[in-house]
């Protein structure tokens, strides 16, 4: 199951990047994201550590940048043991497009389907996403609050 969401935003593709291309920020606009680190290289194949809090106790993950394309996309993949103990693992990308002179859109896209989730509780993810009603910020809110503030 694939979580999306879009957003246009009025900043550069260049200056959405210099945010999002490195886990380490992930902390400064991801309320979920409470540590993180940043690679020793931005290149594929580089590692890092986040710990994210969503339900119950932190979860501590390893990252690894999968796919990167400068200012276009950015696929991240986190690693994690679930209660029981099992590996599990999570897909993140973004894809960024030049809306126009000064702006940029966003695809933001989490990929639960190796996350260990129940089949019952992705379908209701799912439902509750695409038919459900916004109720409060999501991390695109986030992020581009924190664009708007440099």
């Amino acid at each position: 199951m694939i979580l999306q969401e879009k957003m246009n935003l009025p900043n550069s593709c260049a200056q959405v990047w210099e945010i999002i291309r490195d886990p380490g920020n992930l902390p400064a606009w991801n309320s979920k994201c409470v540590e993180a680190s940043s690679p020793r290289k931005f290149e594929e194949g580089a590692e890092f550590r986040a710990v994210f809090q969503l339900s119950g106790p932190p979860t501590e993950t390893l990252g690894k940048i999968v796919t990167l394309e400068p200012e276009k996309s950015l696929l991240l993949r986190y690693f994690f043991h679930d209660r029981k103990g099992r590996s599990r693992s999570a897909d993140e990308s973004y894809t960024l497009s030049r809306r126009d002179e000064s702006g940029c859109n966003l695809v933001h896209s989490f990929d639960l389907k190796s996350s260990g989730i129940p089949c019952w509780a992705r379908c209701l993810i799912f439902l509750a996403s695409r038919f459900g009603y916004k109720s409060g910020d999501g991390p695109l809110d986030e992020l581009k609050a924190l664009l708007h503030s440099q």
